[in-house]
């Protein structure tokens, strides 16, 4: 063992003049492994079968087993300059100990590592939950929705393109430390809505929450509780309803986020422009790029819509694209292939 460790450190000092820095140059595999030699995880049998493969392959043969090209180069080089390895602690102080520890077992069990390339999953649906096509023949009116900050938004089109209902209402939450009162806000503004066959928003673009600032994960908070708030009034109301044709269909369907943003070309990079221009020529049927709906709107809801300030339009825009990219899903639009 310390024959070997001379050998190796008599090949790395004849380069060199000042023998101090040649040493402080030695490969510190050999200050991590002789301290614990006795307790090596390969038999003597094993040892002098891996030597002799490394000894007698060629860059070829080497490609069998578990190692890299760089790898391979270095022991060919080794062997070019001073002949084959004498014996296994030679290789431990001249190999990085971690790639050959892999090659080691590849030759033992003459098997190569088979790395698992991952299959591309299934592609993630647009909605959730899906939708059947029995289920969407049954849709003919829908209400996307859109909440920001205290403030809900949402827009009704029915099968023939009529927007009839488009709409922005404002809750309170006094209290922080109790769910009732904004509760009690939802359901006063539930109570306003008509009731539809299908009611849609978009997920949260939140990768991992963990992320969140404290004032973005509060403002986050508040919205989830908003969402479950409106979901459960809204499920109620059609449970009392007592309409057994519709009692297995659940009808709040979830977007997946920034979804209507790519339908309508409004992403760049991670972000999201506005939505006007393209809400101005569906509102002034002026254009019909990609196949976009041309509404029928009553002039008082433009009037109305025309006269809110230019936040709550936005936010109305963005209720109105949501209920419309839903409405193309069902619609089976071929266009509608959006990319994850």
């Amino acid at each position: 063992m310390l024959s070997a460790f001379y050998k190796s450190l008599s090949i790395k000092l004849r380069p060199h003049v000042n023998s101090h820095i040649s040493i402080l140059k030695y490969h510190n595999s050999c200050v991590k492994y002789y301290p614990n030699r006795a307790s090596a995880i390969f038999t003597t049998d094993e040892e002098l079968k891996i030597l002799n493969t490394i000894n007698s392959s060629s860059a070829e043969e080497f490609h069998k087993y578990d190692i890299k090209e760089n790898d391979i180069n270095k022991l060919l080089l080794y062997k070019e300059k001073h002949g084959n390895f004498d014996t296994f602690d030679d290789l431990l102080l001249t190999q990085n100990i971690s790639p050959f520890m892999k090659l080691c077992k590849s030759i033992l069990t003459g098997e190569k590592t088979v790395r698992k390339i991952k299959k591309p999953g299934a592609p993630k649906s647009l909605i959730s939950p899906p939708i059947d096509d029995d289920t969407k023949k049954m849709i003919k009116t829908t209400m996307g929705f859109h909440i920001f900050g205290n403030q809900i938004s949402w827009a009704l089109v029915d099968e023939n393109d009529n927007l009839s209902n488009w709409n922005s209402k404002s809750f309170e939450n006094p209290s922080r430390s109790t769910l009732v009162p904004l509760i009690n806000a939802i359901i006063r503004i539930t109570s306003e809505l008509p009731r539809v066959d299908a009611y849609v928003m978009e997920s949260d673009p939140y990768a991992s929450l963990s992320k969140l600032k404290t004032a973005a994960y509060s403002f986050y908070l508040q919205r989830q509780q908003v969402i479950a708030a409106l979901i459960a009034v809204l499920g109620m109301r059609r449970q009392l309803e007592e309409k057994p044709e519709i009692q297995t269909i659940n009808n709040f369907y979830m977007l997946q986020a920034r979804a209507s943003a790519r339908r309508y070309n409004l992403t760049v990079g991670s972000e999201t422009i506005s939505a006007g221009s393209v809400v101005a020529n569906i509102l002034t049927q002026s254009s019909n790029e990609n196949n976009q709906s041309l509404l029928s709107i009553d002039p008082d809801i433009l009037v109305k819509y025309s006269s809110c300030n230019h936040e709550i339009r936005e936010q109305l825009n963005s209720a109105l694209l949501v209920t419309l990219t839903f409405k193309d899903f069902i619609k089976n639009r071929s266009e509608l292939q959006l990319k994850n």
